[in-house]
């Protein structure tokens, strides 16, 4: 898990995400290691009005703080474990649950995609995806 990158200010982080033009989502979003020991997690879900943590232990739903369009986060005493999210929607209040991909890290090592940069990837769709697959019980 990587730790947390350099403060940006979230109204521009938020404007990079919509646009696709974040190198690194994951260096932004998901849980990351603060240096007192303290969990940050960030979640972009342009299309949510509210947003929650649901530990897997069953807990109390955790509120994220929204910080700009769409962008929310949340400081922890510790690791969440393997969470969902439960959102709100802006428009009727529909609410939902779903993973949060960035909550697995990287999935491809830097070994595959320095294979990959240089042509000497073969079967390229055994690691990119192209088949089923389960991660932290989650298919």
């Amino acid at each position: 898990m990587a730790t947390l990158s350099p403060p940006l200010d979230a109204r521009m982080l938020a404007k990079a995400l919509a646009a696709g033009s974040v190198d690194d989502p994951f260096a932004y979003l998901g849980p990351h290691a603060l240096p007192d020991g303290k969990m940050h997690v960030r979640v972009f879900r342009p299309d949510a009005k509210h947003v929650w943590l649901l530990p897997e232990a069953g807990g109390a739903p955790v509120p994220l703080t929204p910080q700009s369009e769409g962008l929310f986060d949340v400081t922890l005493e510790r690791h969440p474990g393997h969470y969902r999210l439960r959102f709100a929607s802006a428009e009727g209040g529909h609410t939902w649950e779903a993973e949060d991909p960035y909550r697995f890290g990287l999935a491809v090592s830097f070994e595959t995609m320095s294979r990959f940069r240089a042509g000497r990837l073969y079967r390229a769709y055994e690691q990119f995806g192209c088949r089923p697959w389960t991660l932290d019980g989650v298919a």
